[in-house]
């Protein structure tokens, strides 16, 4: 991927990641899970074939910094639904007005 669009992706993700982890908090009052979620989260990862552990501990799929920030939060979801609970998350779409 070229570093322009890395950088637009990289982005869009983060601020997608800001404004869900946002909804959650006021739904839900949690912002981030246990020491040991965190860490089952972050050995996931790590055993993943998209993990790139040489650009900074990021997520090759989403861009995100697994480590510092993602793996922390209770709104987020691995893109590959590979956390555990990912298989219970809904992915909701918006609705289309015209329809």
């Amino acid at each position: 991927m070229n570093p322009i669009k890395r950088m637009a992706k990289k982005a869009f993700n983060a601020t997608k990641a800001c404004l869900e982890t946002a909804k959650h908090l006021a739904e839900t009052g949690e912002l981030i899970v246990s020491q040991e979620e965190y860490q089952d989260r972050v050995n996931i990862c790590e055993a993943c074939p998209l993990f790139e552990k040489f650009a900074k501990n990021e997520c090759g799929d989403c861009l995100c910094y697994i480590k510092s920030g993602k793996a922390w939060l209770s709104a987020m979801y691995c893109p590959q639904f590979m956390w555990p609970g990912d298989d219970l998350k809904i992915i909701e779409e918006p609705e289309d007005e015209n329809e």
